[in-house]
């Protein structure tokens, strides 16, 4: 399916060197993420917070950067081309362009992801961490970027500055909604005895439970949730490929 998104359409030269951009920015944020683990003494403490670091690059940063870029939809300026000359924009003309945009997010996706790959292994010597727990650290951090990369597809195709933003708060939501969600909740009822809300949701506290050296717990824990947010995320780009196989509008 992703495979299918890679070579639906050719893509410009430029947006490939934008991808190249991406990856070579990430891989600057990948060293400074390393700066993090100066100060923490403990062993369990520094590889984890890295993790973290890294993350909030890979699902905060990347689609930050992407939806800030290029204000101007390329549907808009077709469109505007066809009507200069009098010419009818043609409906059908749509659907490459949404598969453009989509493309771009799958070679990022990528690209970010093989990248961390040299990151995650190397650090698995330092952190103590098993096979299984290094590939469910993966999981967690694929199943989560995955996601939000459909999101991004998504805001990349709109037509106005507030579908991007509005694609980015849903990129905030995916990440940090539920953290949020319990720190007011826990804050209104801090009287009631017994409230306890786990996050289950969230992607930086299952990798900061999962990246422990020593807990094994945590992995039986949050495995149906990583499983749950990883099915999601393909099912939602399967629609997508459905969708614009058919050439129908997203």
């Amino acid at each position: 399916m992703l495979l299918g998104l890679l070579g639906g359409v050719h893509m410009h030269p430029s947006r490939i060197r934008s991808t190249s951009n991406i990856l070579l920015a990430w891989c600057f944020w990948l060293i400074g993420s390393w700066f993090v683990t100066i100060g923490p003494s403990a062993a369990e403490v520094a590889p984890r917070m890295m993790l973290i670091a890294a993350t909030t690059g890979f699902l905060v940063l990347w689609p930050l950067v992407r939806l800030s870029q290029g204000s101007e939809n390329p549907i808009n300026r077709s469109r505007q081309n066809h009507e200069s000359v009098g010419l009818v924009f043609p409906r059908d003309a749509i659907w490459p362009i949404r598969l453009t945009a989509y493309q771009q997010t799958i070679r990022d996706w990528m690209g970010l992801f093989f990248v961390f790959q040299a990151v995650i292994w190397p650090l698995m010597l330092n952190a103590y961490w098993t096979m299984p727990q290094t590939i469910w650290l993966n999981a967690t951090l694929g199943g989560w970027s995955l996601l939000i990369a459909l999101i991004l597809g998504w805001g990349l195709n709109r037509e106005s500055g507030m579908g991007r933003t509005i694609a980015m708060v849903g990129c905030l939501l995916v990440v940090l909604g539920e953290p949020v969600i319990v720190g007011m909740v826990c804050n209104v009822a801090t009287e009631i005895d017994g409230l306890f809300w786990q996050t289950r949701f969230s992607p930086f506290i299952a990798l900061w439970a999962l990246a422990h050296p020593y807990e094994a717990g945590a992995l039986r824990q949050y495995q149906p949730q990583i499983i749950t947010v990883t099915m999601a995320a393909i099912l939602g780009w399967g629609i997508v490929w459905q969708r614009l196989v058919y050439h129908q509008d997203l």
